[in-house]
């Protein structure tokens, strides 16, 4: 008789333990909102996520899950008018002060992350029932970014005090007027680190498997941006007459090197469980 109850228990046991675990397949889609910062104009902008994860259930209600994904994101600036300048040595080793002056400045920064979010979630009870879970997501460069600049116009200008003259050309100098210039740039951003809330509906299918639909908010908790990174102007002059001029991202701008680049995130996600 204790032998019966010992192996039904231990069936019992088995049984939940097979149904607490879940193998999860996940599709999100998301705005990213650049937390301000006061580099430029922030531009909200799409991005992608899948992944494929595991879910327990600790308890009737309650559940722990992370997964392993692959997210492409992109982040967009813009600054209308920006102007600087700084002291120089031509190629002649002569000192000059070099001014310039831009219009219609914009970015795009593709970046490609792995993802791993460890979450705890609850929900209520039901065929059809609600749920919300929290937690913290990691997110790992899987290259370099790349970071794609537009300018509109820039103006420049050169001040050799030794001579009191003002140079506004030749354009092999990088003096001068350019109209529609563009340039690109790459780097290593760092492992982000978040933290995100998501809510939705659990729909049952059958006995094993679920369907769910919902809504999260993501707030990056740390700066991205390359250590030591921001140490350029945003128009360089340099003594290379085939290229003159190099234009840098706002992520590498000095101006803004004490600046913290998080960014804000908001999603629809749909996910799919099943037991093992």
């Amino acid at each position: 008789m204790n032998t019966k109850i010992l192996y039904s228990v231990l069936v019992v046991f088995i049984s939940w333990t097979t149904h607490a675990q879940k193998i999860t397949v996940e599709g999100t889609g998301f705005f990213i909102q650049p937390a301000k910062h006061e580099v430029s104009s922030e531009r909200s902008s799409m991005g992608y996520a899948f992944s494929l994860g595991y879910e327990y259930d600790f308890l009737p209600q309650w559940s722990v899950s992370t997964s392993i994904g692959y997210a492409k994101q992109n982040y967009r600036f813009y600054q209308a008018r920006n102007q600087g300048g700084y002291s120089k040595e031509d190629i002649e080793s002569d000192s000059f002060e070099f001014s310039y002056k831009t219009s219609g400045y914009s970015e795009k920064i593709h970046t490609q992350n792995l993802r791993i979010p460890l979450t705890v979630q609850y929900q209520t009870k039901g065929i059809l029932s609600w749920y919300v879970s929290s937690g913290m997501a990691f997110s790992i460069p899987l290259a370099k970014s790349e970071s794609t600049i537009k300018i509109d116009k820039v103006s420049t200008k050169g001040y050799y005090p030794k001579w009191d003259a003002l140079l506004s050309g030749p354009d092999f100098m990088g003096f001068g007027e350019f109209n529609k210039v563009s340039d690109t740039e790459k780097y290593w951003l760092k492992t982000g680190y978040s933290w995100l809330i998501e809510t939705g509906v659990k729909q049952r299918l059958s006995h094993d498997s679920h369907l769910y639909i919902g809504v999260y908010f993501e707030l990056g908790l740390n700066d991205i941006r390359p250590k030591g990174k921001a140490d350029n102007f945003a128009v360089i002059h340099g003594n290379d007459l085939a290229k003159p001029l190099e234009y840098s991202s706002v992520w590498s701008d000095e101006r803004f090197k004490d600046r913290n680049f998080k960014n804000k995130m908001i999603g629809l996600k749909l996910r799919y469980a099943f037991s093992l």
